[in-house]
């Protein structure tokens, strides 16, 4: 009989240590999900983010592709641009430009009738060098003279922006 109370007491000390292990691991199971809490949260407010302000990339494609297709001439006019950047930073050559602009795109109130049109300045070739320089004698003596005429300001210091601003001081002045 005492042996089976011993059995008995240690069944109860193993199903007492049993419970503590149990609820020790349940304890330590709730303070982890406590601890992870806010990262859930943060990661939660992320997606719910990403979900509102991120686009979705097929309609931000459908939206790009809808108005690359409304702004096709811009291309074609970044195009032109190029071609009269290339003539200003070759403008000491020899050659007379030649422009072309494809209008066979285009659909509007006029039909073109042509895929190309090509702007030829050959006529100009041979006054390209007389003209060249004597547009940029114009523009060098128009430089000169505006510098000349600001030689007073540029030795005092002042600017035309500090000309101009002490003329309004002296106007709200002379008002009161």
């Amino acid at each position: 009989m005492v042996e089976n109370i011993k059995t008995g007491i240690a069944n109860i000390e193993t199903t007492i240590n049993n419970f503590e292990a149990a609820l020790a691991n349940k304890i330590q199971g709730v303070v982890e999900n406590i601890l992870a809490l806010p990262q859930l949260l943060a990661d939660k407010v992320k997606a719910l983010f990403e979900e509102f302000f991120i686009p979705d990339e097929a309609a931000t494609a459908q939206k790009l592709d809808s108005v690359r297709e409304r702004f096709d001439f811009i291309n074609k006019v970044s195009g032109f641009g190029e071609e009269i950047m290339d003539l200003m930073e070759n403008a000491s050559g020899k050659s007379a430009p030649v422009f072309t602009i494809d209008l066979s795109d285009y659909t509007g109130n006029f039909n073109w009738g042509s895929t190309v049109i090509t702007i030829d300045f050959a006529w100009y070739g041979q006054f390209k060098p007389l003209i060249d320089n004597i547009l940029a004698g114009i523009i060098w003596i128009t430089w000169l003279w505006h510098m000349y005429k600001r030689i007073p300001e540029l030795i005092s210091g002042q600017g035309m922006t500090t000309a101009h601003s002490m003329d309004i001081l002296n106007r709200t002045r002379d008002e009161e």
